[in-house]
């Protein structure tokens, strides 16, 4: 984000070590974390790895969407004390700018 080498080294190690954790960091909706850092590396780097690892965060959130368009999970916001409607909507909004403002 400030453009500095050592961040963005920092950033692809730790992500780095969340890959090796296999299939499992696509799984439920802390994937959408996963997705989040992909696509911060993805507009900073414009690697297609970390790319295609948004489209599989964001292909695993929309395969438990409700068939209301929601995520009827509720409690399953800490933050929001709420369902989890509204973090999803904001993670993968989220994903798609980054995605679209291509790399920096």
């Amino acid at each position: 984000v400030n453009g500095q080498e050592c961040f963005l080294e920092g950033a692809r190690d730790y992500f780095a070590l969340q890959e090796r954790c296999g299939e499992a960091v696509y799984q439920g909706f802390g994937c959408c974390k996963t997705g989040w850092c992909a696509a911060l590396l993805a507009r900073i780097t414009g690697e297609t790895r970390y790319r295609q690892s948004v489209h599989r965060a964001a292909a695993s959130i929309l395969s438990v969407q409700g068939p209301a368009g929601d995520w009827p999970v509720v409690g399953g916001s800490p933050i929001l004390s709420c369902d989890v409607t509204g973090e999803m909507g904001y993670h993968l909004t989220h994903y798609a700018l980054e995605l679209a403002a291509g790399p920096t």
